[in-house]
């Protein structure tokens, strides 16, 4: 995992688990663990990375994290979620604040439900969707996710997701392309949603 490059809270950064790719790294670090200024980029091309709080592997990922100061700035130019395309992007506060974007375009409708219907992360978007049961066809959906960032205590090592975060606020919206669903409650399918 990241966390044993980094010892204060990136954010998400720290709990990634990048399992296969390629990539550069130049950072230039100052300060101490209670106030640090990093200054750099790191670029990634062709990796794959499993995030504890959302479900679903991120493959043939290629992005770029750069440091200026406190504020980390985050975006892929390509990545696949559960085999959809999917876009990130979004920024990182040290010991402070995250603001993501998740998009997922023309992305399967049931793997989309089966993404949100696992992710801690996306409770919020998961509520707004649970009327649906299940749905076939393609989808498109756009998340934000803000939090703030639990400061670690200098020394201590980064703090596990379900505890890194607090005030976890997701908004998004769902285009639905004329999909077939089951709606929770009804036996009968609904077409062309």
């Amino acid at each position: 995992p990241v966390s044993r490059v980094f010892n204060f809270q990136l954010g998400p950064l720290p709990d990634m688990n990048i399992t296969s790719g390629r990539g550069v790294l130049d950072l230039h670090v100052k300060g101490s663990m209670d106030f640090v200024n990093i200054d750099g980029f790191g670029a990634f091309d062709n990796a794959a990375l499993t995030y504890k709080e959302l479900y679903g592997k991120v493959t043939n990922v290629k992005g770029r994290l750069d440091f200026k100061d406190d504020i980390i700035n985050i975006k892929t130019e390509k990545a696949f979620l559960s085999g959809n395309p999917v876009s990130i992007s979004g920024k990182v506060k040290i010991n402070d604040k995250l603001d993501f974007n998740i998009a997922l375009l023309k992305a399967e409708a049931s793997d989309l439900l089966e993404t949100v219907n696992k992710s801690r992360i996306l409770k919020d978007v998961k509520n707004g969707l649970s009327l649906f049961k299940s749905a076939e066809g393609n989808a498109d959906l756009a998340v934000n996710i803000k939090a703030d960032i639990v400061p670690v205590p200098f020394g201590q090592p980064p703090l596990p997701p379900e505890e890194a975060f607090k005030n976890i606020k997701t908004a998004g919206a769902a285009s639905l392309n004329g999909i077939k669903c089951f709606l929770n409650g009804f036996n009968t399918p609904v077409e062309n949603v």
